[in-house]
C-alpha cells in the first residue's frame, strides 16, 4: 500500500466514525485540483494536509504531515 493509500484509508476512517456526524468531510486531490487547492495554500510540496474549514467565519488552519485515526 503506497502513502496515498495509506492516508485516503486513515481519512474514510475518520470521516465513517462516530465524530463524523458533527463535521462534514470530503477530499480533494490538491495536484489536479490546482484553483482550489491555491485558495488554502495547498502547495504540493505540503502534501499529504488535512485543512479545517469554518465557511462562516471564512477561516481555515493547515494540518500538513502524516496523520492517524
Amino acid at each position: 500500500m503506497d502513502d496515498f493509500d495509506r492516508h485516503l484509508k486513515t481519512f474514510e476512517h475518520v470521516a465513517n466514525s462516530k465524530l463524523s456526524k458533527h463535521y462534514e468531510f470530503g477530499w480533494v486531490n490538491a495536484t489536479c485540483q490546482t484553483n482550489f487547492s491555491s485558495h488554502f495554500d495547498a502547495a504540493p510540496e505540503n502534501l499529504p494536509m488535512v485543512i479545517a474549514y469554518l465557511p462562516k467565519n471564512k477561516k481555515y488552519v493547515k494540518m500538513f504531515a502524516s496523520y492517524e485515526k
